[in-house]
């Protein structure tokens, strides 16, 4: 049975700014080195994909850092490597939200130079560091697609159709007394006039 809804649907956009292409950079200090690379990501496994493969090409670093924000999943990560406190990874988070970035992930490995640097200048150094390297590449924002099923009876399926103008159909199914229709939208909405509404 199909159930005739009466509110309008909402918007909720939520357009993702991150950066189109892996990059990367340098910044030596004292002799120690330290080496950026910003890699754009879409998942927990990627993410691990390249945390694995730049332990075993950087295996003899002193230092892996990096932090990790990828909002769909809701997974974020800052890791320090035994560096102090709130000087390394944090950094690079801080970078992060402060260029409102998502789906990305920042690593810098560093190869100590025999001179502690103190706190303000390590801090610094992972920082910049990062922030010279995020200058190099290009960003990026993208909209990302919802997908919905909406079950409309024929009466109102062009009063239902013109509300979706800005959406993309994909699949339209004919039944006894209704239509199903699939779609993809820039918009997330949780009703629709005159029509049941099933998320994917």
């Amino acid at each position: 049975m199909i159930s005739l809804v009466s509110s309008l649907f909402f918007y909720n956009k939520s357009i993702v700014k991150t950066i189109k292409a892996a990059v990367t950079g340098e910044l030596s200090i004292n002799k120690s080195k330290f080496m950026a690379m910003i890699f754009p990501v879409t998942s927990k496994t990627a993410f691990l994909t390249h945390l694995a493969a730049l332990k075993t090409e950087y295996f003899d670093a002193t230092h892996i850092v990096y932090a990790v924000r990828i909002s769909k999943e809701s997974f974020v990560k800052v890791f320090e490597s035994s560096e102090p406190h709130h000087t390394s990874g944090q950094q690079l988070f801080n970078l992060i939200k402060q260029q409102e970035l998502d789906n990305i992930a920042i690593f810098v490995i560093r190869y100590f130079g025999g001179t502690k640097l103190g706190v303000g200048p390590l801090m610094r150094a992972y920082y910049q560091v990062a922030k010279k390297t995020l200058a190099k590449g290009d960003l990026t924002s993208i909209v990302p697609l919802f997908r919905y099923q909406l079950e409309v009876r024929y009466e109102h399926l062009a009063e239902v159709l013109l509300i979706l103008k800005d959406t993309t159909i994909i699949k339209r199914e004919h039944f006894d007394d209704y239509v199903r229709l699939g779609l993809t939208s820039e918009t997330a909405f949780s009703y629709v006039r005159h029509a049941t509404l099933i998320k994917d």
